[in-house]
């Protein structure tokens, strides 16, 4: 068994790191990140460190900072803190606390790569985190997916040493580092699996982690072959769409299942399992339907299943509330007994201004909320619908351009709605789980 710097020894070596590389390290003054920072000390390599000062936790987040910027110091680094409390406040990042962090986390460490011509991040997860990991991508994506050593920009050397080595590595070496007490809590669900979920497990099977990591190891390795082989397969039946792909249904054919390879192709837009199923089990419709979500839109037709980005400022995922919608066309008799309800929106597609997109409220935003006469402000609507803060903030909108649709689970848009004697509508839900 290797000890943390036997990992990152190897980890150097696998991937022709030196200390002529340009590289980052994302350091939060935990006994992980801390870690990190001392062995790139002893192996000489000279990384900007970055630290990301939240503001969440008053005194303990300043005690933090000034942990890491002292060692950087000692160690005669670069040191590059954000203080992000504003950011964290702002309402176009609204949404969960941890999905908030790590947009502004990754767009930092974005903007210092460039600064510093760097060629990628060193982190410090672990083996730990792979297992939590393993049981939230399970929960929210219906997928193993874990985390990769080496994955675009991020350099993650401890993926295989566990957080107790760590700890005593740390020991062991008079390293310094800080606790950080939200740790403790069970508000989110990775601390519920750390705290709860996992001690449960162990007292069943000891080995339980070690077995799940080996797993995640090797289902990872196993993907990534398979991603490869995809890659090819697709690669003959794709075909550029105007801001996007399409993909020619007989591409499907050969799989007996078709959604790992709906999977491999959205993997990039962080959509939930649900919302791969519904695409799955509606592929071989020969109607019109679409799948939207803040990041992306698929559409399916007779011949092609078409994905198309959407770029907003509001694109951010949260796997909290975010909703995945399924858009399908209507004509002719089925428009006939046509029940309507807030948790569905029937609208005329000729009416949309622009292509739908799903976003949060902006300061301003009006609306005519239908069996109203009139617009209304969206925040007058939330008062008078005693929305809660939490509720303003995790309410998404469908909008075509800077029109609102539908407030979505909420109110259609008296000039959107279809009205009978159209010819046409768009049926618009969120896509079932």
């Amino acid at each position: 068994m290797m000890n943390p710097e036997q990992h990152f020894n190897r980890f150097l070596e696998a991937y022709h790191i030196n200390p002529e590389t340009p590289l980052l390290a994302g350091v939060s003054g935990g006994v992980d990140s801390m870690v990190l920072l001392e062995l790139c000390y002893r192996f000489q390599l000279r990384p900007v460190v970055i630290h990301v000062n939240y503001q969440l936790r008053g005194k303990d987040s300043e005690l933090d900072a000034e942990l890491v910027a002292d060692a950087c110091r000692r160690m005669n680094l670069i040191y590059e803190q954000l203080d992000a409390g504003q950011l964290m406040l702002d309402a176009n990042n609204s949404g969960s606390v941890q999905m908030k962090a790590r947009k502004i986390r990754m767009d930092f460490f974005a903007k210092q790569m460039t600064k510093y011509n760097a060629k990628g991040v060193l982190l410090a997860n672990h083996a730990d985190d792979q297992i939590e990991g393993f049981f939230i991508e399970l929960k929210l994506h219906n997928s193993l997916a874990g985390m990769s050593e080496n994955e675009n920009f991020r350099l993650r050397p401890f993926l295989n040493c566990f957080k107790h080595e760590l700890e005593e590595f740390a020991k062991q070496n008079r390293i310094n580092w800080r606790e950080d007490k939200s740790n403790s809590k069970t508000d989110y669900l990775r601390n519920k699996i750390r705290l709860e979920l996992l001690p449960e497990l162990i007292k069943y099977d000891p080995e339980i982690k070690q077995d799940i990591l080996k797993s995640v190891t090797r289902q990872k390795s196993e993907k990534d072959a398979l991603s490869v082989l995809m890659e090819k397969h697709l690669k003959l039946h794709r075909e550029p769409d105007r801001n996007g792909v399409k993909y020619q249904k007989q591409a499907f054919d050969i799989f007996r299942d078709p959604l790992p390879l709906i999977a491999f192709i959205l993997a990039e837009y962080d959509v939930s399992g649900g919302f791969l199923s519904q695409i799955a089990v509606n592929l071989t419709n020969t109607h019109t339907c679409s799948f939207l979500t803040s990041r992306v839109k698929v559409t399916i037709d007779r011949s092609y299943l078409s994905v198309f980005q959407i770029n907003t400022e509001d694109n951010m995922p949260n796997v909290t509330s975010k909703p995945d919608l399924m858009i399908e066309e209507i004509r002719g008799n089925a428009l006939i007994p046509l029940i309507f309800s807030r948790f569905e929106a029937f609208v005329n597609p000729k009416k949309l201004p622009a292509e739908l997109v799903l976003r949060k409220g902006r300061n301003g935003d009006r609306f005519y909320p239908s069996g109203m006469t009139g617009s209304k402000l969206l925040s007058d609507f939330f008062t008078d619908n005693k929305y809660s803060r939490e509720e303003k903030e995790n309410q998404w909108l469908l909008c075509s351009g800077d029109d609102i649709v539908w407030v979505v689970n909420q109110r259609v848009d008296e000039r959107f709605r279809w009205r009978e004697g159209d010819e046409s509508a768009w049926h618009i839900k969120i896509a079932e789980g």
